[in-house]
């Protein structure tokens, strides 16, 4: 089905938007009267959505971004006792013939697409990263987890 066209068919299939569409906030916040279960967020539910997540987002006692270097020494602070962080359910690389070409699907609309499918998370994210102190734009994180993965598809 869904997932074996482009990623810009992917992300415009409202049948998959409870999985692509601000995943995080949708979960923050279900079920909620602006957030359809099935179906995109409107844009115009997002001034309300936001603060409603940073609501949902403080009701817990530790958040932490894996952005965060530190994150392994909070979390153990947080629990009391060592809680180092390793790499587990690492994705291995798809054969030659299985990998997209990164460059064809992120056209100009697969990234307007993903902008969209993702505005309340990074907006929510880069709250975070600066009440936390760190010195990560959302922007230039998402930037960079791109080039990762051109860089990682390339491989091989």
């Amino acid at each position: 089905g869904a997932a074996r066209g482009s990623l810009g068919r992917f992300l415009a299939n409202p049948l998959l938007a409870t999985q692509t569409d601000n995943v995080l906030v949708r979960l923050l916040l279900a079920p909620h009267p602006l957030v359809p279960p099935e179906g995109f967020i409107p844009s115009s539910a997002d001034r309300l959505l936001l603060p409603a997540a940073r609501a949902a987002l403080a009701r817990f006692d530790f958040v932490g971004l894996v952005e965060d270097r530190a994150l392994g020494t909070k979390l153990g602070h947080f629990l009391g006792r060592p809680a180092p962080l390793g790499r587990h359910n690492v994705t291995t690389l798809a054969s030659a013939p299985l990998r997209p070409a990164f460059d064809e699907e992120m056209t100009p609309g697969t990234h307007d697409l993903l902008e969209r499918r993702s505005r309340l998370d990074r907006r929510l994210w880069a709250e975070v990263a600066t009440e936390q102190g760190l010195d990560v734009a959302a922007d230039c994180a998402f930037r960079r987890a791109l080039r990762r993965y051109r860089k990682n598809n390339m491989l091989n």
